[in-house]
């Protein structure tokens, strides 16, 4: 997988105009049994990240290639350098801004994830969430499951809500969501009726307002 996805990386950066449906489409079959698109967790226990949506979010499809290839490669850094570490994290990259959320064994560890996420090229942004001294029971990770669904099964039958632009990460019944809203009462709907949900402890947005993004790009 990583020798892939170091040729579609040689590829891209020779080739600064090429296609970006091209790459995503590359990186699609090239990621097929290893990792989601959307979904990076690291190990079975980790918080379960849904949005597995690409094509039809408001992010352009280079953005969504450059948020892929960022979060594999943290994960694989992760994975590469503390093997028995990084068991029960979830990675996720929306628009350069990376969540990290989960467990870990030490404090330090929570630093040099950090630390570890920050060295990958395009990373604008660290949300470090993880935690430590815990270790998410297979029962926890399946309730967590449960929590995500239900939030993006909410999410989607909710009327101006635009649930395609949301990832959720749910850890120890801790809903994290990132993406973006179109305005602030959208922002307040989408918050509302993720903390409707049954299991939901508590919600944690790191969700940008659309307009916010477009006032610092002009």
């Amino acid at each position: 997988m990583l020798f892939r996805l170091k040729q579609i990386l040689t590829f891209k950066n020779k080739f600064q105009n090429f296609n970006y449906l091209v790459i995503l489409l590359l990186l699609s079959t090239f990621l097929t049994g290893c990792t989601s698109l959307a979904i990076l967790g690291i190990g079975t226990g980790a918080g379960v990240l849904t949005g597995g949506y690409i094509m039809g979010r408001d992010k352009t499809v280079a953005q969504s290639t450059d948020d892929t290839i960022i979060s594999t490669q943290i994960k694989h850094k992760l994975f590469k350098q503390y093997p028995n570490v990084f068991t029960d994290i979830t990675v996720a990259t929306d628009n350069g801004c990376v969540l990290l959320a989960g467990n870990v064994q030490d404090d330090r560890y929570i630093r040099e994830a950090e630390k570890i996420a920050w060295t990958i090229d395009g990373v604008k942004k660290v949300h470090n969430n993880l935690t430590c001294n815990k270790i998410t029971s297979n029962t926890q990770a399946l309730q967590d499951s449960y929590v995500t669904s239900a939030c993006r099964t909410k999410l989607i039958t909710t009327k101006n809500i635009k649930s395609r632009n949301i990832k959720i990460n749910t850890n120890e019944g801790i809903v994290y969501l990132s993406g973006t809203a179109h305005s602030e009462d959208e922002l307040e709907d989408i918050i509302s009726v993720v903390k409707s949900v049954k299991g939901v402890k508590k919600v944690v947005s790191y969700i940008i307002i659309k307009e916010t993004i477009i006032k610092r790009t002009n």
